[in-house]
């Protein structure tokens, strides 16, 4: 992946990277007699006390010399590469969007996504209200549209936003024209996640498109597509 120049203020949910842990339980050590050792999920050689074989403590798993744990979560999710989409909805008069990292596919069985948002923003409030939503998968070109809508104050007008036209499709939250993909939604719940709200919406209607999408990484926005070949050399004559 080729970085995009500068980083994205005011993103939302970039540490909620919705993966989940995935451990091993209750897997088996079976001895040369057939007998079955079963240790606990994630145990290795190091012993009870936390020291290796030779008296040597292992290397800290904690926060970084001077940090602290919320520093330490802050840079691993970091490290978790993601796409970027817009969700909006529409109150009244007024319309809302916002650019998150946290689109998530629930559901087959029902038809389900879900994305996070701070749980003090207008949009979340708007969606509470209205009932509806939808979340736009954002294309390699549309990195200005995903800073706009990051910005604090960006994501509410009266009636339309100028720089990003939008359409009705089934449930007639707007959805934004010339994305990748998006997803029209009713609200079908909302959970709690600490300081934001997950809003898991059940789809109405969605589609998709071609093209590269936009990226998410340290950071930096990012294209999938290989970097441009640098210019050629011409080598000076030799007068030959």
């Amino acid at each position: 992946m080729s970085a995009r120049a500068g980083t994205a203020a005011g993103v939302e949910s970039r540490t909620t990277t919705g993966a989940e842990p995935c451990t091993t339980v209750g897997a088996e050590s079976r001895t040369t007699t057939g007998a079955d050792s079963r240790t606990a999920v994630g145990a290795d050689s190091r012993t009870a006390a936390g020291v290796e074989p030779g008296g040597r403590r292992p290397p800290s798993l904690g926060p970084r010399a001077g940090g602290t744990v919320s520093d330490a979560f802050r840079a691993a999710a970091r490290g978790w590469t993601t796409g970027v989409a817009v969700v909006t909805a529409r109150h009244g008069e007024e319309v809302f969007a916002k650019t998150v990292s946290s689109l998530c596919t629930l559901s087959m069985d029902p038809l389900l996504v879900s994305v996070a948002v701070s749980a003090r923003s207008p949009l979340a409030a708007a969606v509470r209200a209205d009932g509806r939503y939808a979340v736009a998968v954002l294309a390699g070109h549309q990195e200005p549209l995903a800073r706009h809508f990051a910005a604090p104050g960006a994501g509410r007008a009266l009636s339309a936003f100028t720089v990003a036209p939008m359409r009705t499709e089934t449930t007639g939250a707007p959805v934004l024209e010339d994305c990748l993909a998006w997803f029209d939604c009713r609200l079908h719940t909302v959970l709690p996640g600490g300081d934001h709200a997950l809003l898991v919406g059940r789809v109405a209607a969605a589609d998709a498109g071609t093209g590269e999408p936009l990226v998410y990484h340290h950071g930096a926005y990012r294209s999938l597509a290989p970097p441009p070949p640098p210019p050629p050399t011409h080598l000076p004559s030799t007068g030959a």
